[in-house]
C-alpha cells in the first residue's frame, strides 16, 4: 500500500488539530454524565493493587506507633491523677443547686414550647378556615352581583320571575356565606390572641432558661476553678488517655480495613489483568459490511508507517478522553480492525458503564493481520484478522460511557509485556500517552502504542475505526472541510464517502 508509507499519521494529527479528541466535551456524543455510581473499570482496579499494599504497610506502621503513645501516655496519666486529689464541696454544692435551677427552667421552657406549638396548629386550622371561608364567600357575592344583573336585564315577565326568584336564593347563599365568614373570622382572632399570648409566655420561659444557663456555666466554672488543680489534671489526664485510645482504635480500624482492602484489590487488579474469562464478541468477516470496504482504502492511507516517532506536540493534541465519551443515543457501535504494525499480539478490549450498569468484552482476541491476503503494515501469516473485519459491540443505550484498551502481547502463552493501555495517561503503568484519535467524518480513528515508555511512538501499533452513530460523536469549531482535505489526503469524493452512514 504506497500511501501507507507516504502519508504520515503525525501530519495528520497536525492538520486535524482542531478534530481532537482531548476533552470529549467537544469530540464526544454528548458531554451529559450519567454515571451516578462509582464503577471501578479494569485499569482503575489494576491501579489501584500497589496503591491499597502501600497503604496497608503504612496503616500497619501507623498502629505499631500509636500502641507505643497509648502505653506511654497511660503510664504518665496515672502518675498525674495520683498527685492531684483536692476537691472543693461547696463550688460542687452550688453547682449542683444551679444544675437543678437548670433543669426546672428547661422543663418549663419545653412546656410553653410545646403550648406554642398546639396554638401554631389551631392558628393554622382557624387561618385555613377563613381562607376557605372567603373562598365561599366571594364566590356567592359574584353570584348574587350575576343574580341581580340577570334581573335588571330581564324583559319579560317570566324572566323576572325567573330572575327575582334566582335573586333570592342568591341572596340566601350570600347570607349564609356572609355568617360563616364572619364566625370563621372570629375564630381566627381568638386562635391569633392565643397564639400571641403562648409566644409571650415562651419568650419569657426561653429568656428564664437562658439565664439558668448562664447561671449553671458560670457556677460550674467556678467549681472547677476551685478544684482546678484536681479537675484540670484528672480531665486532662483523662482526655489524653481517650485520645490515645481512640487513635489506637482508628489505627487498629484503618489497619484491619487497609488490609483487607489490600486483599481485595489484589485480587480485583488478578481478574481485572486475566482476560481469559472475559466475554468473546464475534468478528465478521469484512465482506459483511460492503459499505466500509467501499472506503477502507481512504482509512489504510492515514495510517502511519512503522517505526517513525509522531512529535510529542501532536500526540498530546489527539489525546482521546473517554471519560467525557457519552453516547447520545441508542445505537449498535461497531468496531473495524484497521491495520497492524506491532510484533505483539495484542488484544483489544471495551468497557461501557451506565449508571451502575457495567458491562465488557473482549473485541479482538488476537490482533494479527493475515500477511498473506492483506496489505499489513505489519502481520504474520498465520495472521487470523483481514483489514476490514468487524466486531458489533451490540446496541447500547443512550447516556452510556465508552472506552477501549489494549493488552500488550496479551495473546501470547508468554506476554513479552502484558500491560494494559487505555486513553487515561494517568491509568497506564507508565503514565504515558498511549492512544491517539481522530475523527474522520462520522467515525473514529483510534492508534494505540504497545510498547513501554511509549516505544518508537509511531501509533500504529493497532488501528481500529469505530462507528458510534450518526450525531453521536460530534466536535466543536470544525474548520471548513476545503481547509483540512488536501492534507488530508483526501479528494471531496473522499470526505463525501466517509460521511456515509452504515445501513
Amino acid at each position: 500500500m504506497t500511501n501507507m508509507h507516504k502519508i504520515r499519521f503525525g501530519l495528520i494529527a497536525a492538520a486535524t488539530l482542531t478534530y481532537t479528541l482531548f476533552g470529549m466535551g467537544s469530540a464526544g456524543a454528548t458531554t451529559t454524565n450519567t454515571t451516578s455510581t462509582k464503577v471501578t473499570t479494569i485499569q482503575q482496579a489494576i491501579k489501584e493493587a500497589p496503591i491499597a499494599a502501600k497503604n496497608a504497610k503504612d496503616s500497619a506502621d501507623a498502629l505499631n506507633k500509636a500502641e507505643a503513645t497509648l502505653t506511654n501516655t497511660i503510664q504518665a496519666a496515672t502518675k498525674a491523677k495520683q498527685d492531684a486529689i483536692k476537691v472543693l464541696t461547696s463550688a460542687e454544692q452550688t453547682f449542683q443547686k444551679a444544675d437543678a435551677d437548670f433543669i426546672g427552667a428547661k422543663a418549663a421552657y419545653d412546656a410553653t414550647n410545646k403550648t406554642l406549638g398546639d396554638a401554631k396548629t389551631v392558628y393554622d386550622t382557624a387561618n385555613k378556615t377563613l381562607g376557605d371561608a372567603k373562598t365561599v364567600y366571594d364566590a356567592a357575592n359574584k353570584a348574587l352581583t350575576d343574580a341581580k344583573a340577570s334581573l335588571a336585564a330581564a324583559k319579560t315577565q317570566a324572566q323576572k320571575s325567573a330572575a327575582q326568584q334566582a335573586v333570592t336564593n342568591a341572596t340566601t347563599t350570600f347570607n349564609t356565606a356572609n355568617t360563616k365568614l364572619s364566625d370563621a373570622t372570629t375564630k381566627f382572632n381568638a386562635a391569633n390572641t392565643k397564639l400571641s399570648d403562648a409566644t409571650t409566655k415562651f419568650n419569657t420561659a426561653n429568656t428564664k432558661l437562658s439565664d439558668a444557663t448562664s447561671k449553671r456555666t458560670t457556677t460550674e466554672q467556678a467549681r472547677n476553678q476551685a478544684s482546678e488543680q484536681v479537675k484540670t489534671v484528672t480531665e486532662n489526664a483523662d482526655k489524653q488517655v481517650k485520645d490515645a485510645e481512640d487513635t489506637r482504635n482508628q489505627a487498629k480500624l484503618d489497619a484491619d480495613n487497609a488490609a483487607k482492602y489490600s486483599l481485595e484489590a489484589q485480587e480485583a487488579a488478578k481478574k481485572a489483568s486475566d482476560w481469559s474469562t472475559m466475554k468473546r464478541l464475534t468478528i465478521k468477516d469484512k465482506s459483511e459490511d460492503q459499505n466500509f470496504l467501499s472506503i477502507l482504502p481512504q482509512f489504510q492511507a492515514l495510517v502511519q508507517k512503522d517505526g517513525v516517532a509522531i512529535p510529542a506536540d501532536q500526540i498530546k493534541a489527539q489525546k482521546v478522553d473517554f471519560s467525557q465519551l457519552f453516547l447520545k443515543q441508542k445505537h449498535n457501535v461497531r468496531v473495524w480492525f484497521l491495520n497492524e504494525g506491532a510484533s505483539y499480539k495484542n488484544q483489544l478490549a471495551y468497557e461501557s458503564i451506565r449508571g451502575d450498569k457495567y458491562d465488557k468484552g473482549m473485541i479482538f482476541e488476537n490482533i494479527s493481520c493475515d500477511s498473506s491476503k492483506n496489505k499489513c503494515e505489519k502481520g504474520e501469516k498465520d495472521g487470523v484478522l483481514d483489514i476490514g473485519d468487524f466486531v458489533d459491540l451490540g446496541s447500547l443505550k443512550a447516556g452510556t460511557q465508552m472506552n477501549f484498551l489494549l493488552k500488550a502481547d496479551g495473546y501470547s502463552t508468554t506476554p513479552k509485556n502484558g500491560e494494559i493501555y487505555g486513553a487515561d495517561p494517568s491509568l497506564n503503568p507508565d503514565g504515558l500517552q498511549h492512544l491517539m484519535g481522530w475523527k474522520v467524518g462520522n467515525y473514529l480513528l483510534m492508534g494505540f502504542e504497545d510498547l513501554r515508555k511509549a516505544g518508537d511512538k509511531d501509533y500504529n501499533d493497532a488501528i481500529f475505526v469505530v462507528d458510534f452513530g450518526k450525531d453521536n460523536f460530534k466536535t466543536s469549531a470544525v474548520p471548513e472541510p476545503s481547509a483540512t482535505l488536501p492534507l488530508l489526503g483526501l479528494g471531496a469524493f473522499g470526505m463525501l464517502n466517509l460521511r456515509r452512514r452504515r445501513r
